[in-house]
């Protein structure tokens, strides 16, 4: 038998031995970061469901002064010393349109056919100042808005776009502008079966300048492609995020990211490389722990051992 069908063997073999997530008792918890805001900045309040692997979001109560809005669910997979453990925590943003202390909750999940409670959380809101670290508070303060001249424009129309941000009495650091695409109008001389050309269909010039959000100037692929190797850490960020989506059969959340900038770092010394990339993504904790939602139809595996077959439920 080879090594590689050996290990292959040894890792059917664990899948047997480990105790199932569903052995776990089920507990539930609820916490609110941070405890204490100003009116109009964000809290993350989280329903931590441990000991089940899937549970529906409970509903949060309409409260007056808040505001809510479901940011979506984070799960996790352990395995210590051969006991499984599995976690789900649903996440809400909170925030408070004015001063008061609420209290929210207590709540209630639904794991198979029991039903399980948390405790209330408080959240206190203070009006006025800034926040700690000279961050201010968002809400109706700030204002973002995209406008262009006309709704709609034909394939291959220039369409000037507007960007204002509408700052209130707060103090506004780390700013950051939208990126709007200016690649795609370098490219602009390739047509839509990638052949090259100097005018349109109607005749017209092609313009393909333009200048990206760092202030580069971008005037056909040539510099496209000097732009990108100038920041090549910015090309890897994405290309990684896009690996490791597929990697792990989900989008990329937040928790993610410290993940994601390590496996960029560590890929620098070798130039990026995508084999640096992929083998760090296969050797990262998301990727070593993913799970995949049961289908909803039973499905039978058969693994293949010295010419004799064996199902596998």
């Amino acid at each position: 038998m080879s090594g590689a069908l050996r290990i292959a063997w040894a890792a059917a073999a664990a899948l047997f031995v480990l105790p199932g997530p569903g052995a776990a008792e089920v507990a539930v918890r609820a916490t609110i970061d941070p405890p204490k805001v100003h009116v109009g900045e964000q809290a993350d309040l989280g329903i931590d469901i441990r000991g089940a692997q899937t549970a529906p979001a409970p509903s949060l109560p309409a409260i007056d002064g808040l505001t809510t809005r479901y940011l979506g669910p984070a799960s996790q997979v352990s395995i210590v010393n051969t006991q499984v453990s599995t976690s789900i925590t649903h996440h809400y943003a909170v925030v408070p349109t004015r001063a008061g202390t609420f209290t929210i909750g207590p709540f209630s999940v639904t794991v198979g056919d029991k039903t399980y409670g948390a405790g209330a959380v408080t959240l206190e809101a203070v009006a006025g100042g800034n926040a700690p670290g000279g961050a201010g508070p968002a809400g109706d303060q700030l204002t973002l808005t995209l406008s262009t001249p006309e709704p709609e424009v034909y394939l291959h129309q220039r369409l000037p776009a507007d960007v204002r941000l509408a700052v209130g009495n707060v103090r506004v650091g780390d700013l950051q502008y939208p990126i709007i695409g200016g690649d795609g109008f370098a490219l602009e001389k390739f047509n839509s079966v990638g052949q090259w050309r100097e005018v349109t269909e109607t005749g017209a010039a092609i313009d393909t300048g333009g200048v990206l959000a760092d202030g580069s100037k971008v005037d056909g692929p040539i510099a496209l492609r000097n732009a990108i190797l100038s920041r090549p850490e910015a090309f890897a960020t994405v290309l990684t995020e896009r690996l490791m989506t597929y990697a792990l059969g989900r989008g990329i959340e937040p928790s993610d990211m410290p993940v994601v900038r390590s496996i960029v770092k560590k890929s620098g010394p070798n130039n990026y490389r995508l084999e640096s990339i992929v083998q760090s993504i296969v050797e990262s904790a998301p990727f070593q722990m993913r799970t995949r939602l049961e289908s909803a139809e039973p499905t039978t595996r058969v693994a293949q051992s010295q010419g004799r077959p064996v199902s596998v439920p």
